[in-house]
């Protein structure tokens, strides 16, 4: 190891090999997250008609409020995940270069 190099001189790689296998190493996960949004929208909208059906439209039976209840349990459950995809994925993307 010769210590007289100096900085300038000596030669930078990067942490993957290149930018892009850095980029090839975070496809997958970008693309389960994308489908997992999707996912999570399309349960949002068919959960948000289960809960105008049976409360707005349906007579009040005790399937139909049990029913009613799981459906308002994974709306709040699946707002709250649309949420913090979001909030995460902003973040990533708008906050990468402020280190």
């Amino acid at each position: 190891m010769d210590l007289s190099v100096t900085a300038w001189e000596a030669e930078l790689t990067t942490t993957y090999g290149s930018d892009q296998d850095f980029y090839q190493h975070y496809t997958g996960e970008i693309i389960l997250q994308i489908l997992t949004a999707i996912v999570a929208l399309v349960g949002l909208a068919g959960n948000a008609v289960m809960l105008w059906l049976l409360g707005f439209c349906m007579r009040s039976k005790a399937f139909s409020v049990y029913i009613l209840n799981l459906a308002e349990a994974e709306i709040l459950f699946l707002c709250c995940y649309i949420i913090y995809f979001f909030l995460f994925n902003f973040q990533l993307i708008f906050c990468q270069g402020t280190n």
